[in-house]
């Protein structure tokens, strides 16, 4: 727009002098470049067991975990990507609807100890690819690939990235213990009594196997929130497991940010505290920018808490601050939840 107006037929277009030209040149350079943006899709699940999609579907939660920590890169959460599985839309609906300009899709086949994933990343203006890649491998393999996955979308992004960094970290040794994780937050999900049934069994059996894997203690703690909501569980005998379980998810692992959702969750829930709970989700926002359940969460607590008896949050002297904060969320559920 600069060059065109300098080149302008008409006088009265151009600049009229050069300071006014170095003040447009000036504001072009201070504004930022927009982020790189992507939404990861659920992948497609062509194993033989259909039961498999709880695989599948942690793969690429997985994917976007890593991929949301990166400073450099705007990432969609799981809940808005996962919203397009069985509809038939297209890359170019999708990446339109989400406002991103990139989306991952792939899909996973898996036959006892060997798995086979198919990835691509694919450029939404013009639907090219921009890369694609097969693996076939052990399952023991499974954190390499994501880690092969998420680098390949960093490299073709251009997103910063620190040398030398794994992107996806092990959460765990014991595969099965992960793959116990994957089935029971799957259930959960659902949100039903027979699958939070289901989705706890799955917990139980993991943390025998790892009892220091720290995500699997964020599913119990959501477990239990989740059993409280919905009835299923009195609030008075869930609402402490939940904070229990949130608790020693944060003693195993500081840097999780499910671990500090989770925490405020249940601070929120089980102790009215929400400055306390308000300080837990920033925290996890700063550790995962893209974690939807922080996101969800924060959001519903600061609207819980802005009507509070007492005031809660929304009634201290920072109560506006923290209303424009919930406005902003809620404009942020649109594209994170």
């Amino acid at each position: 727009m600069i060059v065109l107006r300098c080149l302008s037929n008409n006088p009265e277009e151009r600049y009229p002098n050069a300071s006014e030209l170095k003040l447009a040149l000036e504001q072009v350079a201070l504004t930022p470049a927009p982020l790189p943006s992507i939404a990861v899709l659920p992948f497609g699940n062509f194993s033989a067991d259909k039961e498999n999609e709880y695989f599948s579907d942690g793969l690429a939660e997985d994917i976007i975990d890593a991929l949301g920590k990166l400073p450099g890169l705007r990432v969609i959460a799981r809940t808005s990507a996962f919203a397009f599985r069985g509809k038939g839309a297209d890359v170019g609906e999708i990446a339109a609807k989400l406002h991103v300009g990139h989306v991952l899709e792939g899909s996973v086949r898996k036959a006892g100890s060997r798995i086979r994933v198919t990835a691509q990343l694919i450029k939404a203006t013009d639907q090219s690819h921009l890369w694609s890649e097969r693996y076939e491998r052990d399952m023991t393999d499974v954190f390499a690939i994501q880690d092969d996955i998420s680098r390949a979308i960093v490299d073709n992004l251009r997103a910063r990235l620190a040398p030398g960094r794994p992107l996806v970290k092990r959460p765990t040794e014991n595969l099965d213990a992960y793959n116990l994780y994957r089935r029971g937050m799957h259930s959960i999900l659902r949100v039903t009594p027979q699958s939070l049934a289901r989705g706890k069994e799955y917990l139980e059996q993991a943390i025998a196997l790892d009892p220091n894997y720290a995500l699997v203690y964020t599913g119990m703690a959501l477990y239990h929130a989740t059993s409280a909501n919905i009835g299923l569980t009195p609030g008075s005998e869930a609402l402490p497991q939940a904070k229990a379980a949130a608790l020693t998810a944060l003693e195993l692992d500081e840097t999780l940010a499910e671990a500090h959702a989770m925490s405020g969750l249940a601070r929120a829930m089980c102790d009215f505290d929400w400055v306390g709970a308000e300080q837990d989700f920033r925290r996890a926002l700063e550790l995962n920018p893209a974690s939807g359940i922080a996101h969800f969460h924060y959001a519903k607590t600061l609207s819980s808490a802005d009507g509070a008896p007492g005031g809660g949050v929304g009634g201290t002297a920072a109560g506006a601050g923290h209303r424009s904060a919930l406005r902003a969320l809620q404009r942020l559920a649109r594209v994170f939840i």
